[in-house]
């Protein structure tokens, strides 16, 4: 399935009924804006993934139909997407699941009339834009790039925040295998600009379980490195350091007001997409 057909598949859900202004989600934060006050402005029809408590009931028992009330908060976005195209990121499906969520994202936010952004670690950057031929423009390289090379996380991650000049939401796709002491600088320097910000921690299975039974090379994706281990070893060792990974992750965007989202198993993609918009119970 290609990224326009999959990003078709959800362009029916409704993002700014789930989120604040300036990317704030709604029922989970207060607006960042001081003495900003929420007013009513008008009626819409009820779409799927809007949120009931919005739902205008005195409307419905009137007309019977489902009607939304509109608040002065549902406003335009810049949506600011950081894509990991470095060599780590071709190992199995990780490239494919990424650039699926990426492209799905864009295109949900586009299709709100929000302005749109992409940065990726291979310096491929469109600004902020509405233009369906510049959507278009991103498009084509997510789906013709290859990941290939290092990332240097300090340089590229201090490059991407000069770029987001504009509250909104900012999205940052990688598997996070490197330094996170990088992340938690950028993470904190986001919160001070308010900026809200979503990371999508995409590894492959085999990366999760380590399955290898038998001693092999294992060769760095970004480097000329080699080395032979013996799994049986190993495996524990590598279980256990991935899981404390893991938790200073999820500490590290807890602590700095951000959502962290692991998207794994099957449906990997559509799990992840539902979790960004509200959409799990």
């Amino acid at each position: 399935m290609d990224i326009a057909t999959f990003a078709e598949k959800f362009g029916n859900l409704f993002i700014k009924s789930k989120f604040l202004v300036d990317g704030l989600y709604q029922g989970k934060h207060r607006s960042i804006t001081p003495g900003y006050s929420v007013e009513f402005t008008e009626h819409r029809p009820y779409e799927a993934g809007d949120d009931i408590r919005f739902v205008d009931w005195k409307v419905y028992a009137r007309t019977d139909r489902f009607m939304v009330k509109k608040f002065t908060e549902e406003t335009e976005l810049d949506a600011y997407l950081f894509l990991d195209t470095s060599g780590s990121m071709a190992y199995e499906d990780k490239f494919h699941n990424s650039i699926l969520l990426a492209g799905t994202l864009l295109y949900l936010f586009h299709t709100q009339k929000d302005r749109v952004s992409l940065f990726t670690t291979s310096s491929f950057f469109v600004p902020p834009t509405r233009r369906k031929d510049e959507l278009m423009e991103i498009f084509r390289y997510l789906q013709n790039t290859k990941p290939y090379g290092d990332f240097d996380v300090e340089k590229t991650l201090s490059s991407f925040s000069s770029v987001v000049r504009k509250r909104g939401f900012v999205i940052v796709i990688t598997d996070f295998l490197f330094d996170l002491d990088y992340m938690d600088r950028f993470l904190r320097f986001m919160r001070k600009k308010h900026r809200q910000v979503v990371g999508f921690w995409v590894l492959s299975d085999t990366e999760r379980m380590f399955p290898f039974r038998s001693g092999a090379y294992f060769k760095s994706l970004e480097e000329s490195q080699r080395l032979k281990i013996d799994p049986a070893v190993e495996r524990k060792v590598y279980l256990k350091r991935l899981k404390m990974h893991g938790e200073r992750l999820k500490e590290i965007f807890n602590s700095n007001g951000g959502l962290l989202i692991t998207p794994s198993g099957k449906n990997a993609i559509e799990q992840a997409l539902f979790e960004f918009l509200g959409g799990r119970k």
